[in-house]
């Protein structure tokens, strides 16, 4: 996800300046080595789904859409438990006071034994610029955000944003094309094109990175 670089660039609402890592935060209190290796069960599937992406997927006449072939949905779903658990249960994320309440426990048991994918997952290409280029090698941690009146958990990747939905309500019915879980022609909803520095999700972040 680096891209040609060597190092990933990191910032923080709540900290200024820049950190540099070979790879993103780790924390290696959660999980013992057996339990790590099946927490990645769809590891390998998701992240070649995420580079590939753009240059296998087509784009719809009308430009505001993506479709792209997802043969083993449940992997990418996988994948998104994972990394929304893992971060919620983490030391950065207990700092944050950062909680699933009671999906805690049911994406714990479905990361692990694999079956029971039914919180919805929904893939978006949010279609950020800067300078008038395409952002796509960024990331932005899982936290928690009201989608369409709903709670989701949402993270960035490589150029698409990822939102779970973790609430007793489902996704309106006509989203269900745009729903990785059963789709393995997977429709992406992608947005008009934002330049990150007028995103207020990303001004605080920006700002203790580089300054304004």
């Amino acid at each position: 996800m680096k891209g040609d670089d060597t190092k990933i660039y990191e910032g923080e609402r709540n900290a200024v300046g820049v950190k540099y890592r070979q790879n993103g935060y780790w924390d290696n209190s959660i999980l013992c080595a057996e339990h790590e290796q099946e927490s990645g069960w769809g590891d390998d599937y998701s992240v070649n789904f995420i580079r590939n992406f753009f240059s296998k997927a087509s784009l719809s006449a009308t430009g505001n859409s993506w479709e792209v072939q997802n043969p083993d949905p449940e992997k990418l779903v996988h994948f998104a438990y994972s990394v929304i658990w893992k971060h919620a249960v983490s030391k950065h994320g207990k700092k944050f006071n950062m909680t699933l309440g009671k999906y805690q426990e049911i994406l714990k048991k479905s990361i692990f034994n694999r079956h029971n994918f039914d919180q919805q997952l929904l893939i978006g290409d949010p279609n950020l610029t800067a300078d008038e280029l395409t952002i796509r090698n960024i990331a932005l941690a899982p936290y928690r955000q009201r989608l369409g009146g709903l709670n989701t958990w949402h993270f960035m990747l490589g150029g698409l944003e990822f939102f779970l939905n973790l609430d007793q309500r489902r996704f309106p019915k006509i989203w269900e094309p745009y729903l990785a879980n059963a789709n393995t022609n997977l429709i992406v909803s992608k947005s008009d094109a934002k330049n990150i520095g007028e995103v207020r999700l990303f001004d605080n972040i920006l700002t203790n990175m580089f300054g304004r």
